[in-house]
């Protein structure tokens, strides 16, 4: 995932604007109802655990800082491909065996997938959020084919949230991927004019997020943790995707 438009706010900012983060989470909360449903405020992260040298790592494991990808959309080469089909097995089995599995990086490729599960008993408006956000990832992959403009990506996702009531969350964005992380082209899922066209060989990610209500969010001071600022939940699924001469095909789908 790439984050674009997003405005980073830290704890001194809140406790200026809205006194204390307590106050904060309350105004917000009272904003608007979008369900019965827990806020999840932010926790304390523990510090990274240590990896064993056996265990194959990425160059940029040290800094976290994955380097910049290409200038434009890559054409991978069937070896490229053979090694991106296996990266993205790899990714959904983790995703399919939550842990008891945890690898991302195989062969110097990456695969990339996220998915949402339900716990517990989930209301009616959380229940509709999920399917939606999973029909709007659907929806998006079945027009990818070679001569579609990436632009229309965004158009299906929008015309399916907005069907179903809920606001596509526009800084978030899908991304090239291959033996980097991230590279062009930029996949918006909000109605938008990016340029290009789908070419065979080429990989990228598509990773819509759905939001109850107002699509704004800010980045805490963690640098990571992404909240919307009426405390409306959202949904994200997300598949990386090749583009074949006759079509599309999905790399991370479900393991066999």
């Amino acid at each position: 995932m790439k984050l674009f438009f997003g405005q980073k706010v830290t704890k001194s900012y809140l406790q200026r604007r809205y006194f204390n983060l307590d106050d904060f989470w309350e105004r917000s909360w009272k904003r608007r109802d979008f369900g019965s449903y827990n806020i999840v405020k932010p926790g304390f992260v523990s510090e990274g655990r240590s990896v064993p040298e056996r265990i194959n790592r990425p160059s940029y494991f040290d800094t976290s800082m994955p380097p910049p990808g290409p200038d434009e959309p890559e054409i991978k080469t069937e070896a490229q491909i053979k090694k991106m089909r296996d990266s993205c097995r790899l990714a959904r089995f983790m995703l399919d065996s939550v842990g008891k599995y945890i690898k991302v990086y195989l062969n110097g490729f990456h695969g990339d997938c996220s998915a949402m599960f339900l716990v517990g008993e989930v209301d009616k408006d959380g229940k509709a959020l999920v399917k939606a956000t999973e029909q709007s990832l659907e929806r998006a992959i079945s027009i990818c084919r070679p001569g579609e403009f990436f632009c229309n990506i965004g158009s299906e996702v929008e015309l399916v949230a907005r069907k179903a009531g809920f606001t596509v969350v526009p800084c978030f964005t899908g991304h090239g991927i291959g033996s980097y992380f991230h590279g062009p082209p930029d996949i918006y899922h909000c109605y938008n004019n990016y340029p290009g066209k789908m070419k065979t060989g080429m990989v990228f990610t598509i990773e819509p997020v759905l939001a109850q209500g107002s699509h704004e969010i800010v980045i805490l001071e963690d640098g990571w943790t992404a909240v919307t600022l009426d405390n409306g939940r959202t949904a994200q699924f997300e598949h990386t995707v090749l583009i074949t001469d006759d079509g599309v095909e999905i790399l991370t789908n479900n393991v066999a």
